[in-house]
């Protein structure tokens, strides 16, 4: 997308918005926050919060233009990413990714203990958006590796009661995601 100075955006990976102060021209734009702090965003993860109108058409939504919203239907690769869900969207299940390069821009300065803590946190933080918005099933995807980001997703999951976990369905996401079923 080609966004410009002024421009009202919502995070596709977070809850809030913004507004567009300056176009970088590495794909990134800086973003000012809704607390005053300026923050540089690549705009893949970015998208319209109030669509620009054309000239003489009304404005048909009041909220951020969802990639579920797009016109062309497109058919998801096993290469391509998947999306996370934003809380006011209506669909019955989200994927959360919790791959580290997913999380944050550079990581190779952080120890195997802060990105598991870094991990958690946002594993701790979407299942308690998705029961706040009654949100029926959640793809937690963790990857295969050695196993330690799954187990310790499943030892937080251990300690809701109106929750099940399973591995998630093989053909979807191979060995590397737990299915969550909200009650």
């Amino acid at each position: 997308m080609n966004f410009k100075p002024g421009d009202k955006v919502s995070f596709l990976n977070e809850t809030g918005h913004g507004i567009v102060t300056a176009v970088l021209s590495n794909g990134t734009v800086v973003v000012e926050m809704e607390d005053g702090f300026e923050i540089p965003y690549p705009v893949k993860q970015l998208v319209y919060f109030d669509p620009p109108k054309k000239e003489g058409e009304k404005n048909k939504t009041n909220g951020p233009v969802l990639p579920s919203e797009k016109l062309i239907k497109q058919k998801r690769n096993f290469n391509d990413k998947p999306r996370v869900a934003k809380p006011h969207s209506n669909v019955t299940a989200w994927e959360v990714d919790l791959h580290i390069h997913e999380l944050v821009d550079s990581y190779k300065h952080l120890t195997n203990s802060q990105m598991l803590a870094i991990q958690m946190s946002h594993c701790r933080q979407k299942l308690e958006e998705a029961i706040a918005a009654k949100v029926r099933k959640v793809y937690f995807i963790h990857g295969v590796g050695n196993g330690v980001l799954k187990t310790e997703v499943r030892k937080f999951l251990d300690s809701y009661t109106r929750i099940e976990y399973y591995d998630a369905p093989y053909r979807m996401f191979g060995f590397g995601a737990t299915e969550v079923i909200i009650k």
